[in-house]
This record gives C-alpha cells, structure tokens and sequence, in this order.
C-alpha cells in the first residue's frame, strides 16, 4: 500500500545517512523498490519545459511532498521530456504544435504505483507550454506550469493553464482581414495531456509556421495555443503569428502550491530516504525445564524456553532434544520429528517461527520415563536460529530427571 500524504521525514537517531536516487528523463518509464524498513519517500519532482521556437518554451513545475509508503512496495516513475522545436510534444503528456515548427508542450513528471495508469497518479511536476511557430516574428511564449500562454496580437489566442479539475482551454484562432483567413483553434488539454497547436495557414519560404504551442501536461494538461491567420489568401507566405500553449496543472499530495520554478530543459525526480540502521544480532539463549523426579513408567514433560535476548530478529527458530537413557516421546508441541541439530540427536523442532527482541517461543515433548528405578534421566537440549549470533553459550541447557518406584 502506498499512501499521498502529509509525512513528517526527520532524520532520526535510528538511521543511517539519507539515501538519494535521483532519475532523470529517459523516454520510458523506469521503477523504484521502496527498501526495506523505509516508510517515508521525500520527493523533489521537476515538470518539463515546453519547446521554443522563437520565443521561450514554458517552464514546468517543482513540487516537492513526502509519501507514505510501505516497504517492498513498487513505484512506476515518469520523467518528463522537454518539448522540442519541430512540433513533438515532450514524453509523458505534452501537447504537439500541429506542424514541424513550432514549439511542443513540456511533459510532466509523476510517480504512480507500479503498473498503475494516470488516474493512480501520486504526486505531478507539470510540464510548461511551448511557444509558437516563429513564423512571423515575434512568436508568442508557452506559459509556465499553471500559467496561460501568451496570445499573439493581432494572431493566434494563447492557450489557458489548466485547472485541478479540467484541461485548459484551446487558444482563440487568429483572424483575418476581408481577403484573408482565419487561423485555428488550440486544441483543449485533457487528464495527464497537453492540447494539440492549431494548425498553421502561413508558411515561410524556409518552412516556418505560424502555429500555436503545444500545451504542457499535468494533472491535466494546458490548451495548445490558436494559430495565426492568412492575411493575404491566395499568398500563404503572408500571416500573423500563433499563441504560446498553456502549462499544466500539478499534483501536490500536501496540499501545496506548484510554482513554476523547474529549470529548463527535461524533468527529473529526486527520492530520498533514510535507511534504517541495523538493529544488531540476534542472540538466543535456551532454558531447558523438566521434574526432578518421576515414577518408574511415569510420563512427564519437557519444556523448551527459547528467548531473543538480542537487538536483532532471530529468524526460523530450531531446537533439539537428547536423552542418554530411553524415554518414549508421546506428544510434540509444535510437531517434531527425529534429527540431528548442532551435534545433538533426539527429537528435532525446525520451524520458520522467527523472534523479536525480547520474544519467547515454547517447545515441549511429553515422555513416557521406561528407565529402571534409581537410575537417571540426563537431557541436553540446543536451541538457534537462521540469524548470525554473538555468543553460543546460552544456546544449550541440560537436566536431569530421577526414576522412583
């Protein structure tokens, strides 16, 4: 189970240094595995840019929030790409410019439980818009996460930011005079995905458009920037120039503001965690019980006391126990059976029963005592575990158990 939440990550006594995974933009998902005794994740997200092309790409967001977590739990990572200059939309949700110029929206940057899609989404950085086809100059920016794109005056409408429940809005198409024709509209951004530019009406002679920007994603993503429009219709070398997209909305499980204050370029997300300490050996030490007398043919039992005296867990306890004369074993709790263990022979308990510090385990072995009167009954018994241990001296015990008529 993987909890988004307030979480207070203070480094306490008990751990060791903070650990830090930093995993930067690769095109793909990638995976990280919630170490043993971790509890707590602190996340620094960063959105991506959206791309420029003639005027600046919208910058993605920070976040940063704890998680609760539980160990051995398994988290899917996003890491958003940037936009580039040629229309494509960054990894992980950002919006396309429509044609090969103009800027692509930023992709987000998440963290999500394995195999998980975008409604699982725990924590979102959002990616920035991208600006316009630089055809004509000046194009318009993409807005930073959680801000509109810029129109263009005279041109294409900037996309709209989106909000913490809906896409942005597509930007307004740019329009035209009498003779001309009007531009496109930006297409809306959507859950975990910034809108498409509209489409260009002006090209230059060198393959510049006057395309709007592509959104940036996010929780939702940012609308793609409206195109500019023909001024001259029969002449697509004459147009306005497009609007910036919109930038995308961001996830932040405490509860916080996303400023817009990634740096430029691809998304990264940072985890850090500290690992626990290790809580030292385990150290098992064994009280063997029995009567000191029973009649001849009598039955009695033998109690094991198996106790963790060490700061560590004693994991997969065993026991074994001797006798030098003959007794009949009648019952076992747990169930055991005939064995050898540390060198000792008689009656084996293997289990997978493991200790914590301070815990017991009790074994006992009902016998029927068919040794002659006036003799003895010498028992030896040894006790471990799976776990490395300082000291074996407490690990055995014996007794002795007299036969009366």
């Amino acid at each position: 189970m993987i909890c988004a939440g307030a979480v207070t990550f203070t480094p306490g006594p008990a751990h060791a240094a903070p650990v830090t995974e930093t995993f930067t933009f690769t095109r793909g998902v990638q995976q990280f595995t919630v170490p043993a005794g971790v509890t707590a994740l602190h996340i620094v997200a960063d959105g991506a840019q959206g791309g420029s092309d003639g005027a600046p790409g919208g910058l993605g967001a920070r976040v940063t929030s704890d998680l609760a977590v539980e160990p051995g739990s398994v988290l899917d990572i996003y890491a958003g790409g940037a936009g580039n200059a040629f229309g494509q939309g960054g990894f992980n949700g950002g919006g396309t410019a429509a044609t090969s110029s103009g800027g692509g929206g930023g992709g987000s940057s998440d963290v999500r439980p394995a195999g998980t899609g975008p409604d699982a989404r725990l924590l979102i950085a959002a990616g920035g818009g991208g600006s316009s086809g630089k055809f004509p100059l000046p194009a318009a920016p993409g807005g930073n996460a959680g801000s509109d794109g810029a129109d263009s005056p005279g041109g294409g409408g900037g996309g709209k930011a989106a909000t913490q429940d809906s896409g942005g809005a597509g930007g307004e198409a740019g329009r035209a005079p009498v003779q001309g024709a009007d531009g496109n509209p930006g297409g809306s951004g959507s859950l975990a995905a910034g809108g498409r530019g509209g489409s260009p009406l002006a090209t230059a002679p060198g393959g510049d458009t006057n395309a709007g920007g592509g959104g940036g994603a996010g929780l939702y993503g940012g609308g793609g920037g409206g195109s500019g429009a023909r001024t001259i219709a029969t002449d697509p070398g004459n147009g306005t120039p497009g609007g910036g997209g919109g930038g995308g909305s961001s996830l932040d499980p405490d509860g916080g503001t996303a400023p817009a204050t990634a740096p430029p370029g691809d998304g990264q997300i940072t985890i850090t965690y500290e690992e626990p300490a290790s809580a030292g050996p385990a150290d098992v030490k064994l009280d063997l019980q029995a009567p000191a007398s029973v009649n001849i043919n009598g039955t009695f039992t033998y109690t094991l006391v198996i106790t963790n005296s060490g700061p560590g867990t004693a994991e997969d306890i065993s026991a074994v126990l001797g006798t030098n004369r003959h007794t009949q074993v009648q019952a076992t709790s747990p169930s055991a059976q005939s064995g050898v263990y540390r060198g000792l022979s008689g009656t084996l308990w293997r289990t997978t029963t493991d200790l914590a510090p301070g815990q017991q385990a009790v074994f006992t072995a009902t016998v029927n005592a068919t040794a002659s009167a006036g003799t003895s009954i010498l028992a030896a018994a040894a006790a471990g575990s799976q776990t490395q241990e300082p000291d074996w001296n407490n690990n055995a015990d014996a007794t002795a158990t007299r036969i009366t008529r």
